[in-house]
Parts: structure tokens; sequence; C-alpha cells
């Protein structure tokens, strides 16, 4: 009788290890976010960087302590891989997570009492816009144990900024919600590290002559993975997830003519400066 106890659980254990394999890792659930877009001048980065770790690290840590903040992530450009003719250049990203029962705005209002290393001389702040995530697509991992993951692969982040046509912007959310579960099922394969797509809620404040954007894409990859694979990999996550749907590429192409990418770029993370 024994024996066949252990027979049982361990054909259960060999089928859990199995469904684990296939059920995607889960949506991280909705978030709102607060992000500062920041052009520094080259002989101004190491001291921009030194004020942040400096001044508003600490203070981005109380705003944790008091129930304002959730997590902080800090972005900076290496290179940029496409932009649009006349669009302005930016290079650090501050991307802040609100706490679950703060509002924006009373986040908002903390950070403006005070001034921040963004608003010292020969810095510029191109843009302060309010965002939420999109359902189903929230898999940033931006925790203690992914930012450790996250240094050790050497993951490479890249963000795009997309401007959909607001005409089309509640399908294009259809086909991201439809299959951003497809992103769970590839990190859970080690295909990617993670992925956000965020929709801006409110431009809190933008510099003359920042273009227009809706859309705010984040993903990490781990490098040297096959593009064809990851593309195969990519189709069959999503015929998993949604097998009546078509491929990912097969539900958007009908809405490329409709948005823009003012720009796009490689970015790295700066893990010193996280808050969790």
């Amino acid at each position: 009788m024994q024996k066949i106890s252990w027979f049982i659980l361990a054909i259960g254990c060999m089928e859990l290890a199995a469904y684990s394999q296939t059920v995607p890792v889960a949506d991280e659930g909705p978030a709102v976010f607060v992000w500062r877009i920041v052009s520094v001048g080259a002989a101004r980065r190491d001291a921009f960087v030194a004020c942040l770790a400096k001044s508003d690290l600490p203070f981005w840590r109380d705003l944790k302590k008091k129930g304002l903040l959730a997590k902080v992530s800090v972005f900076e450009t290496t290179s940029v891989t496409s932009s649009e003719p006349g669009v302005p250049g930016w290079n650090f990203v501050i991307s802040s997570e609100v706490a679950q029962d703060a509002t924006a705005d009373s986040f908002l209002q903390a950070v403006e009492k005070r001034k921040g290393c963004d608003s010292a001389p020969g810095i510029e702040l191109r843009r302060v816009e309010t965002l939420k995530t999109t359902p189903n697509t929230h898999y940033a991992r931006a925790t203690v144990e992914g930012d450790r993951v996250a240094r050790e692969k050497k993951v490479e982040f890249s963000i795009e900024y997309i401007a959909v046509d607001p005409a089309k912007l509640d399908r294009w959310n259809e086909v991201f919600i439809t299959v951003g579960p497809r992103r769970g099922v590839e990190i859970q394969g080690g295909w990617y590290f993670g992925n956000d797509a965020l929709l801006t809620v409110k431009v809190n404040y933008s510099q003359p002559g920042m273009p227009v954007w809706n859309t705010i894409h984040v993903l990490g990859e781990y490098p040297g993975i096959d593009a064809a694979a990851s593309r195969a990999a990519s189709d069959a996550a999503t015929r998993q997830i949604s097998p009546e749907s078509g491929s990912y590429q097969e539900l958007i192409a009908p809405l490329r003519p409709f948005r823009t990418i003012p720009q796009m770029g490689r970015v790295r993370q700066l893990f010193e400066l996280a808050v969790r």
C-alpha cells in the first residue's frame, strides 16, 4: 500500500512538473506609474547619477515608507535605434510605480514639493506622465530577485515610445490584452526576461517640441537568443494562449498603419538606484 502511494505521488509530481512548463508566468496585476524623462549632457552624466544616489534615492525610500511609492527603476539610454526627425533626445527615465493605496497625484505632489536632481542647472526635464498597465501584459519583474537575475544574465532592455491613432487605440489594446499572456509563456520558457505595455493616462508636463505618444513598451531580453527561434516560440505561445486568434503578427498587422514610433532605443537599468 505504501509503495502504491509513493508511486502515485511520483506520478503526480511528474505531471505537476510538466504542467509548470506550460503554464505562463502570472501577470503582476494592475499598476500605476509616473515616468520622468530627462536629458542630461555627457559632461553632467556622472554628477547627475551621483546626485540621484545621494539625494533622490533616500527621498524615494522615504516615500515608500510613507506608503506613496512601491518601486523605482532608473534606465539610461545606451543607443537610439530609431527616432523621427526633429525629436529631441533624452537619456534617462525614472520609472516610479505608485503604491497600491496611493494616487499618482498624491505621489506627484510629494515629489514637486522638493527640487530633485532633474531640476539642477543644465538638466532638462522633457516629460512627466502618468501611465497604467495594460491588462495581461505586466511582467516587469521589478523585484530584488528579478534584479539579481537581470544582472547575472546581463539582460538587455529596450523602450519603445508609440503613438497610436486614438480612434484605433481600443482595438490596439484589445490585441495586447488577448495576446499578452503569451509573454508569460515565453518568460516561463526562458525566451524573454520581462515585458510591460503601459498606457498614458495623463501628460503632467511636456517640454515644448516633444513628440506625442500614448503607449510605452518596455522589453527585457536575454542576450544571444536566436531571433527566428524567438519568433517561432512567440507564435507557439500565442497559439497556446488563444488558438483561434491567429499569430501576433496577423493581429497587429492591420494596426501598423495607425501607429508611429517617435523614438525607440536600448537602455540599461541602473540597479544601484532601484527601490524594491
